[in-house]
């Protein structure tokens, strides 16, 4: 009776700690700045892909990148810009983030540590595209995404999908 009484204690003890570790992530998703919208909040946990010649490339928003699983980095905290300098201005000062860093990625062989560099860019769904290597390890990538776009070209690709929908 003891041994079955250990062994529901040890399955209880393993029940808790995953709770917990579920719970701790929720609380660090939840402390982590996303955009000044929580516009990137949907981005949490998903990861968008790219084939590039023979090449898979993997970006996950607040997590990892990654070449063909060679670690590419991790993402550093988000940076953002003011949308008045980025656009010749406005007086509504809003915080955008242009770029997702990811740093720290494998060594390359007698190089530097792998990191890419995610350049955001408005577009009606996430796509990962035009990844290149501007220089040795390091990586360069576009990732459109709606999260982006101001009320103008939101209204312009809403228009575009309507009228996409009609024909």
């Amino acid at each position: 009776a003891s041994s079955t009484a250990a062994a529901a204690a040890t399955a209880a003890e393993s029940r808790r700690d995953e709770t917990k570790k579920k719970l701790d992530d929720v609380a660090a998703d939840l402390a982590r700045f996303v955009g000044a919208r929580a516009e990137f909040q949907h981005m949490l946990g998903q990861c968008y892909a790219a084939k590039v010649d023979k090449y898979a490339y993997s970006v996950c928003p607040f997590a990892e990148s990654t070449q063909d699983g060679t670690r590419l980095g991790r993402m550093a905290e988000l940076e953002a810009t003011d949308a008045s300098d980025v656009d010749g201005g406005d007086d509504e000062k809003k915080r955008v983030a242009t770029r997702f860093l990811f740093r720290d990625g494998e060594r390359c062989w007698n190089g530097p540590s792998r990191s890419i560099s995610v350049s955001l860019t408005c577009g009606a769904a996430e796509r990962l595209f035009a990844v290149t290597e501007p220089s040795r390890c390091e990586y360069a990538a576009v990732l459109a995404t709606p999260a982006v776009c101001d009320e103008a070209a939101a209204a312009a690709l809403e228009a575009g999908l309507a009228e996409m929908e009609r024909e």
